[in-house]
Order: C-alpha cells, then structure tokens, then sequence
C-alpha cells in the first residue's frame, strides 16, 4: 500500500504539472542572456556617454584657440593755425585719418600651463595732411607665456580633464553593478517561478489526495464501515485544499510577470515568458569559519564594482585638491614674443598685404613679467574648503559602502549555510509524514483509525513538501546572493560582459584556491 500510494502521487504530480502548463523552454542562460539587453542597462550606457562627455568639455580648454578682428575708423584730425592750408575759396581745408587694423592669432594652452602661438597686425594709415599715399605697417610674431607659480604643471592644469576621465571609469564600473543587479535579480526571480511551479504542484498533489479520500470516504459510507457524518470533514477539507491550489496557481502568474520584469522583456512579449527548463540546483554547502568569511569579504572588497566606483570618485575628487591649493599662490607670469615688423607705402590692397614682406629690417623681441597677488584671496579658500569637503564625502561613501558589503557577504554566507541544513530537516519530515499518512489510511481501511488523523496527517504532509520547496527555492536565491555580495558575477570593468549559469549553481572561489 505504501508503494502504490508514492507511484500514484508521483504520476499524479508528473501530470498535473505537465497538463496544466506549457513545456518548459527557458533555460537559466536563457534568461540571463536576455537580461543584458535590459533598458536600465541601457540607461547605465548613455551615463558612461555623458560622462566621457563631460571628460571631453574639461579637455576642451587644451584645443587650439584661434581669434582675428578688423577695426576701421575715420574721424577729423586736429591742425595748428600753421597746419592748415586754404583750398583757395578763403577757408581752411580740414583734415581726416583713417584707420584700418587687422588682427588674427592663434593659441594654445598646454598641459604644463604654458601657452603659445602665432600673432599677427595690419594697420594701414592715412590723411591729407601727413601720409595721403597711406602707410601700411605689420608685424608677425610668435608669443609664449610662461607660468612661474599659479597654473603650473599637468597637475594643476589638466586637473579637471584628468578627474573627468576618472568618473568616466566609475560610470564604467556603475555599469557592471547595474548588470550585477539585473542577472542576480533574473535568476532568484527564475528559480521564484520554479518554487511557484512547485508549490502549484504540491498544492494540486494535495487536491487530488483529498478528492481520492472523499470516493474512499463515500465507498466506506455505502458499504456501512463508517458514519455518514465523517462526509461533511472530508469535503469541507477538499474545499479547502482547492482554495490553496487556486491560489497556488495566482502565485504562478505573479511569479511568471517578476521574471519578465527582471528580464525586461519587451511589453509585447510579458505574458508569454515561458516555463524554466531547469529545477532548482543542488546547493554545496559553504566554508564559514572566520577565516574563511574573512577572504570571503576580501573577494568582495576587490570584486564589487559599486565599491571600485566609490573608490574611483574619492580618486576623482583628490585630483582637484591640486589646483585648489594652488590657487593660493601669487601669478607671475612671463610673456615673451619675437618677430618682425614690415612697411609698405601705397593707396591699393596689395599694398596693404605687402607689408608682410616688405621693409622689413630684422627681428624684434618682446618681453614682460606680469604679476597678481589677492591678498585675502577668498574665491581660492572657497573653493579648496569645497574640494576638500567633496573628498571626505567620497571617502565616507566609499566606506559605508565596504560596511554594507562586508555585512551582505557574511548574511549571504549564512543564508546558504543555513537554507542547506533546514533543507535536509525538510526532506525528512516529508518523508515521516508520508509513511505517517500511508499508516493512517490503512488504519482508516481496516476501521481502526479516525477521520481525523487522516486529515492531520495530510495537512502536516503538504506543509512539509511546501517548506521542502522553499528551502530549495531559499538555498537557490541565498547563493545568488552570495554570489552578488562577492562581485563575482559580471568582471569589474568589462565592456561587454558575459553571463555563465555556473556562476549561480557554485560557490565563488576564494583566493589562493584552485
């Protein structure tokens, strides 16, 4: 009688799963795969984009700067009584300058804060009185400035370019925390369908064990073994146990939609995610002495990528120490240029261009010191106090952010351990409960035990294979978690990162293990 009833209900829990959902077709890599193409990963992408665009306005200060201006003007000249000349009509005839200038140039800033380029000026004169042929003098030069004190240096100069390229790997490294979320959010979501698809199972197992009652039930009534009064017991608990299957089935649903969400499939496509091809995973047990938690939490700390980019930030706001502190210093700074001059007389353009090449007689140099000094110098003490306190902020960021690692890896480590021992307790008690009930119904049949002791037995026999279930679907989703909270599902600073269904069926490798 005990084998028959164990075949039975094993047949009856094949079929009812197998009749009432369609066949399985996903698989855990499945599932995974699809999660990289999740829209939030997308939003994590045009971050890095706009961050690599921040890092190429900062380098913008370092392009070539090139600036050029004409300026004509015209106005009347004032003449001594000597200077003036009659035009023969009895009145002075007035004089006029005009005036045309040209200047262009080109610069550029350099990393160590010196910048340089090419200048050059076409100014062309003339008036009645002095020059009415019109003078036309140029002069081309190349001028460098040289800092001595205030920004000098790559460090200071190119300060903010560099803390930009920084971010930019931190929006990397937030990037690959965002695909860990996503993948550790798919598989507990995936085995969260398995352990539905179970439970649905056990709750449909426990329906037809009631219902199989209910005729063994009616049969004893008919065949006077029983009072008829024990039917009222039995349907009323095959009421209930169809309830608890309705509402299994509800959870499926749930579940089904949870994985879609976690695996950001397309609207369209939501309410056709398919069945997992896959039961849940035998969970190894982890090592969890001090020592072992300890590397565990070492792992974590190298491997996490929110914590790298935390990292990263503290590194990005210390690259803007430099400049603050520099801006203390007093500008000195020496400008030198050399060239030559040209001139060129005559009224026609070519002319005015010609002075470029034309009378001119050797080189010229130029040279200068500027110097500025703020006594109490404000805008800098502002600015470094705010520097110095985004870098305490980074670095107290950084820190709760290892705090809360450290914490998730010990629990994660817990929760495998501990959903691996009450799995085996759970297993057990199915099993008692099941050779309890097979020795309850026998005595039932032979008219020696009570209606009421069937029932208990039953209901005792489905809260043990629901606990079995989710010890299994527990166990699953703690190693997930683990796996999570070490960092060891997506490699810090991959550009296109790959996805492997051992990683959540295996216990990560701590280092200086094979």
């Amino acid at each position: 009688m005990h084998s028959f009833w164990k075949t039975f209900g094993g047949l009856f829990l094949a079929a009812a799963v197998w009749s009432q959902t369609p066949r399985a077709t996903l698989t855990l890599q499945q599932a995974l795969e699809t999660t990289l193409l999740h829209p939030q990963a997308r939003i994590g992408e045009q971050q890095i984009l706009a961050s690599r665009g921040v890092q190429r306005e900062a380098s913008g200060i370092f392009d070539p700067l090139y600036s050029s201006g004409v300026r004509q003007s015209f106005a009347p000249t004032p003449l001594s009584t000597a200077q003036q000349v009659s035009d023969g009509s009895g009145s002075p005839k007035a004089a006029f300058t005009n005036l045309t200038t040209f200047n262009g140039g080109a610069s550029q800033l350099y990393r160590s804060g010196v910048t340089a380029g090419p200048i050059v000026e076409l100014d062309r004169s003339r008036d009645r009185l002095l020059n009415a042929a019109g003078i036309n003098q140029s002069r081309l030069a190349y001028q460098v400035t040289i800092p001595l004190l205030r920004n000098r240096g790559p460090d200071v100069v190119a300060a903010r370019e560099t803390a930009a390229g920084v971010q930019v790997q931190a929006s990397v490294l937030d990037l690959n925390q965002t695909y860990t979320d996503l993948l550790a959010s798919t598989a507990a979501s995936y085995w969260g369908l398995v352990g539905a698809l179970r439970l649905a199972a056990v709750a449909a197992s426990s329906e037809e064990r009631g219902r199989m009652l209910l005729q063994n039930v009616q049969d004893l009534i008919r065949a006077d073994r029983i009072p008829r009064s024990d039917l009222n017991q039995v349907r009323a608990n095959l009421a209930d146990r169809t309830a608890g299957r309705i509402e299994a089935e509800q959870q499926v649903v749930v579940a089904r939609q949870q994985l879609a969400l976690a695996m950001g499939v397309p609207p369209e496509q939501i309410a056709t995610v398919p069945d997992p091809a896959e039961g849940f995973p035998e969970i190894p047990a982890p090592a969890n002495d001090a020592d072992s938690v300890r590397r565990y939490i070492v792992l974590a700390l190298s491997q996490r990528a929110d914590y790298l980019a935390a990292q990263k930030r503290v590194e990005a706001q210390r690259k803007l120490l430099p400049p603050a502190t520099n801006a203390f210093r007093p500008a000195i700074d020496l400008t030198f240029s050399a060239g030559y001059s040209g001139l060129r007389e005559g009224l026609y353009p070519n002319s005015y261009l010609a002075s470029l090449v034309y009378g001119v007689h050797g080189l010229d140099a130029v040279g200068g010191v500027r110097y500025e000094f703020a006594p109490r110098n404000n805008a800098a003490a502002g600015a470094l106090a705010q520097v110095e306190s985004a870098i305490r902020q980074a670095e107290l960021l950084a820190d709760t952010s290892a705090r809360a690692i450290s914490s998730e890896v010990v629990v994660s480590l817990e929760g495998v351990r501990n959903a691996g021992l009450r799995l085996a307790k759970a297993h057990e008690s199915v099993e008692a409960f099941q050779a309890a009930l097979d020795g309850e119904r026998e005595k039932y049949r032979l008219g020696f035990g009570s209606l009421v002791d069937i029932l208990t037995t039953e209901d005792r026999l489905t809260t043990s294979l629901i606990v079995e279930v989710q010890a299994r679907l527990e166990a699953a989703v703690e190693l997930a978690r683990l796996r999570h909270a070490t960092g060891t599902l997506v490699e810090p600073n991959a550009t296109a990162p790959r996805v492997d269904r051992q990683a959540f069926v295996t216990l990560p490798a701590l280092p200086g293990d094979r």
